[in-house]
């Protein structure tokens, strides 16, 4: 049995992250009306949010140019001093463990230029070491931009350049990271991540099942009883 007041208890989440400045009245307004699940970042990587949009751009660039690991001479990315300061600080270009790994603006893009791919195999303590990734982590450069300072969000844009040994440059701004708010995933690119997750399971779920439970969870409202998805799960 968990515990019962996880919210207002002494410990629970509005004591020790609002610090008790919530109003209970604002979290009960429109109940059943107003879904603020819709307003959650779904993540299309395994790394951390701040890192998405680095990812993203490398992957889009990568394929939309095809550019080879071969080819590039130097990645820069650049972001706020608050995304630098935590995830483009020197110590996060050779991780030391997986966390360290997936909070790095380093390890994620130099995995992208050299798999075209990122995903849970990569974070590995394995594969957090391959010295391919390494050494192309020595040839990104995180920037911090004073301008995205001034931004009242918490992951500013991202904007990324690709320079390859001949000379050319290629750009782009991922404004929102794939999954924001602001720029959500197609279900289709959610139901392909919930497959691609599912090998990783400790009973991992047929294929059959698998189409079985994605339509059901496309269709939720649909359902007179949600649990129906739980006899997938078991």
């Amino acid at each position: 049995e968990g515990p019962r007041e996880f919210l207002e208890g002494s410990f629970g989440l509005f004591p020790l992250y609002l610090k008790g400045e919530h109003s209970p009245d604002l979290f009960l307004a429109e109940l059943g009306k107003r879904f603020e699940g819709a307003n959650v970042s779904a993540k299309l990587y395994p790394v951390y949010g701040g890192c998405q949009g680095a990812v993203y751009a490398c992957l889009e660039l990568v394929q939309k140019h095809d550019i080879t690991a071969d080819d590039v001479r130097l990645l820069t990315i650049s972001t706020s001093t608050h995304m630098k300061e935590g995830f483009g600080i020197e110590n996060k270009r050779t991780p030391k463990n997986i966390p360290d790994a997936q909070f790095s603006l380093y390890y994620g893009p130099a995995v992208s230029l050299l798999r075209r791919k990122v995903w849970l195999d990569d974070f590995t303590e394995e594969a957090i070491r391959r010295a391919d990734v390494l050494q192309m982590a020595r040839r990104i450069r995180v920037v911090a931009d004073p301008g995205k300072d001034t931004l009242s969000v918490l992951i500013p844009p991202t904007d990324v350049e690709i320079e390859t040994k001949d000379g050319k440059r290629f750009t782009m701004c991922v404004e929102a990271m794939p999954g924001h708010p602001q720029n959500p995933l197609s279900w289709s690119d959610l139901a392909e991540k919930l497959k691609e997750c599912r090998d990783w399971a400790a009973r991992p779920l047929s294929e059959r099942k698998m189409e079985q439970l994605c339509h059901k969870a496309e269709d939720l409202e649909k359902l007179d009883d949600v649990t129906e998805i739980l006899s997938f799960l078991t």
